[in-house]
């Protein structure tokens, strides 16, 4: 009896599993209007600015999953999320005759069945035609410390990091086209890597999963109990040239 017991936990694990990490694990984001600076949303603005190109490099997406199955990636949806928390973050009051421009560069996630950390590095340049009025790289990063299943979703995490991008990309493309000091960058938002990762967990656990056929489950097929964190590329992303992407 023991020995059935435990094939049906070899099966009703990873199911159980799933709901216990994925409930929202799932990795699906929403966009939203975000809130911006005062010192662009109380300014006078004579120009607004319309969205451009937003794309992705190839292979932005790095996950890596410990003790959780291995969801949440980086994608065209999340790409649009984006895109969308920028436009509705945009006033439309004025007329548009600069564009702002997009790639996502890198979106790293690492993530247990407690916890989840983010880091993106996106480029982006506000254009008047092909007259580059401002661009910059900057880094976002968030980690939601092991409250992922009591307060936060993976989703949830993710979004809050695409909604900290977004307000940095519209206020900073509307502080261009206007010719206004740029803001400082939005909270989980820098202007270097190294305060970006240093946000960030050096190592994660997962909370392990009773009974020996979860734990089976966990080390050998969800990336163990615990592991290293490394967020940033192994190697340096090139620098945009906008002048040849417009």
């Amino acid at each position: 009896m023991s020995s059935i017991r435990s094939l049906l936990n070899l099966f009703i694990v990873p199911v159980s599993l799933f709901l216990f990490t994925g409930c929202g694990i799932t990795g699906g984001t929403s966009a939203k209007k975000v809130a911006l600076n005062p010192a662009i949303s109380g300014a006078t603005l004579s120009r607004s600015v319309q969205i451009g190109a937003v794309s992705a490099r190839a292979g932005a997406g790095v996950n890596k999953a410990i003790g959780a199955y291995n969801l949440g990636k980086f994608d065209e949806s999340d790409l649009i999320t984006l895109r969308e928390s920028v436009r509705r973050s945009i006033p439309s009051g004025n007329p548009a005759s600069a564009s702002v421009h997009i790639i996502v560069q890198h979106f790293a996630l690492t993530f247990t069945n407690n916890g989840g950390a983010n880091l993106a590095i996106i480029d982006w340049c506000t254009a008047d035609g092909s007259h580059i009025l401002a661009s910059e790289r900057f880094y976002a990063a968030y980690y939601t410390g092991n409250k992922l299943i009591g307060t936060e979703t993976l989703g949830m995490a993710k979004s809050r990091l695409l909604h900290a991008a977004a307000a940095r990309i519209a206020e900073r493309s509307l502080a261009a086209a206007n010719n206004l000091p740029m803001p400082p960058g939005p909270p989980l938002t820098f202007d270097d890597p190294e305060p970006a990762n240093a946000t960030m967990p050096k190592t994660m656990s997962a909370a392990g999963a009773p009974g020996l056929a979860a734990v089976f489950v966990q080390q050998t097929m969800l990336g163990g109990l615990d592991d290293a964190v490394r967020l940033l590329p192994d190697s340096p992303i090139p620098p945009v040239d906008w002048s040849k992407q417009l």
